[in-house]
């Protein structure tokens, strides 16, 4: 069943966090939307209504089964159906830390073998500027023709999610950059954003769409790397870097508060760095504080585990609970995470337990290292705590602890425990 009228069939490829997300934002529109992936348990789980994702309710994904409206395939062949079909396929790097740009390559191959004359293809995925002109139009331009209506579209609109975030309506909202090959392309893509109800900007090009979307997480990317070294002194020296943040944000301009943390994670800020060097690299330039944010972000884990030792004094053989190990507040999401990384750390040298209502079951460290529930652990058998990631879900536990608390800079936190007790 191919579109008919103002609704176009939709096609994604990918059924990831991302990809499964975006396909179910356009069949709760009414689009008729095919989620294709070549990994069968994935398909197989989508298919049954296990979305297994903390952003996407095992309900919603149910009833837009149930409608007709989404179906999910491991047969590419089904890719034939859509006027439209959005890439939206991991983009990680690879072990020597260099972009892996392979799963959109192969993105590019399949909508070339499977897809109709006049199919418009939107790249999701993070990419490094020129890359989508330069890797994927060539393939998809042997295979149809030249760019147009009557060969192929092909455009890029960033992939703008907020993880943790359900809401339907308010990520839909959310503007939309877009931009096309020709400007028919990106016309097209904008046409296919506006019902969504918020802004749709059209770049001038390819490359500049493709920056924009590099921009917005580097630019994270460099102030919490930031953040966090301050945040390491600020321990250090005995001053209260959540303080200092708040004071400096009294400030009416010329400020923007990051939080320090232990560490920058999830699925895109700590690798769209990668991509914003390998660009420059091809351009013949360097990002040099990108680089430099890069060191700092890698290294945060063992800065923190030096600070917390150089305030609280030897941690080995130290009986330490730790709470939170996602990669932040309220979610569930494992990926990266910097604090499960700082509590593998203190593992090496201590005897860790881990606490987080939102990953309980979870194991960090190749399973050796378990995350617990709030009932699953008796704080009382600890030396000390330190909370990594300051979950609401945790306030009650934190604030009925019997033992001292502290932050990843070495700051005590309000227990039950006396505060005239050390660690």
């Amino acid at each position: 069943m191919r579109s008919t009228g103002d609704s176009p069939t939709i096609a994604v490829i990918g059924l990831g966090m991302a990809g499964l997300y975006q396909a179910l934002e356009f069949a709760v529109r009414g689009h008729r939307t095919i989620g294709y992936d070549n990994a069968p348990d994935r398909v197989e789980a989508v298919a049954a209504g296990r979305a297994g994702l903390p952003d996407v309710s095992d309900a919603v994904l149910q009833e837009q089964l149930a409608s007709g409206r989404f179906e999910a395939h491991g047969d590419p062949g089904r890719l034939g159906d859509a006027d439209a079909v959005l890439v939206s396929v991991p983009t990680d790097t690879g072990e020597d830390g260099a972009p892996d740009i392979g799963p959109v390559d192969a993105a590019a191959r399949i909508i070339a073998e499977h897809c109709r004359p006049g199919v418009l293809a939107v790249v999701k995925s993070t990419a490094y500027p020129g890359m989508v002109r330069d890797r994927v139009a060539p393939v998809l331009a042997r295979a149809f023709g030249p760019a147009g209506t009557g060969g192929f579209g092909l455009a890029y609109a960033p992939e703008r999610g907020d993880p943790g975030n359900r809401d339907f309506e308010r990520t839909a909202a959310t503007p939309k950059v877009v931009a096309g090959l020709t400007p028919g392309c990106a016309e097209r893509t904008a046409a296919l954003y506006r019902p969504f109800g918020g802004d749709v900007h059209v770049a001038a090009s390819l490359e500049t769409a493709e920056l924009v979307k590099l921009h917005e997480n580097v630019f994270r990317f460099l102030n919490i790397a930031y953040v966090n070294e301050l945040g390491d002194l600020a321990g250090r020296i005995g001053v209260d870097i959540d303080e200092v943040v708040a004071l400096a944000a009294t400030k009416p301009f010329g400020f923007m508060p990051f939080t320090a943390g232990v560490g920058v994670g999830g699925m895109y800020v700590p690798v769209n760095p990668a991509y914003l060097i390998a660009g420059a690299g091809l351009a013949g330039t360097r990002v040099r504080t990108v680089e430099a944010a890069a060191d700092v972000n890698d290294g945060m884990p063992q800065t923190v585990v030096d600070g917390l030792e150089q305030s609280l004094g030897p941690l080995a053989g130290r009986k330490i609970l730790v709470l939170g190990a996602t990669y932040k507040p309220g979610s569930a999401d494992l990926r990266r995470s910097p604090a499960a990384a700082v509590a593998v750390h203190l593992s090496r040298i201590a005897s860790v337990a881990v606490v987080d209502p939102h990953a309980a079951g979870e194991a960090l460290a190749g399973g050796d290292l378990a995350v617990h529930g709030v009932d699953d652990v008796d704080p009382s058998v600890f030396d000390l705590a330190l909370r990594l990631v300051p979950h609401p879900a945790l306030d009650g536990f934190t604030a009925a602890l019997p033992i001292p608390c502290f932050d990843p800079h070495g700051h005590r936190l309000d227990t039950s425990a006396p505060m005239e007790e050390s660690p």
